[in-house]
């Protein structure tokens, strides 16, 4: 296949130019989210106390896994 060929394959199925009307009409733009507080971290580290139910060998064994692989990066 030679540039002739491609040329003439790109003449067969080329398409035209797509146009796109929108109406000028302004749409209602949606309100900016409500500002949420930011969590401080002791606040964070109680949520995790209360998810996990106060079960201190999980805790334990989390810290663990994390301190040991710290090292690995």
């Amino acid at each position: 296949m030679d540039l002739r060929d491609i040329q003439r394959m790109h003449e067969q199925y080329a398409q035209g130019p797509i146009t796109i009307d929108i109406d000028a009409t302004p749409v209602a733009a949606l309100s900016a989210p409500i500002r949420q507080p930011a969590q401080r971290p002791a606040a964070i580290t109680a949520t995790l106390f209360d998810i996990l139910d106060g079960n201190k060998r999980l805790i334990a064994m989390m810290l663990l896994v994390a301190a040991v692989s710290l090292p690995a990066g």
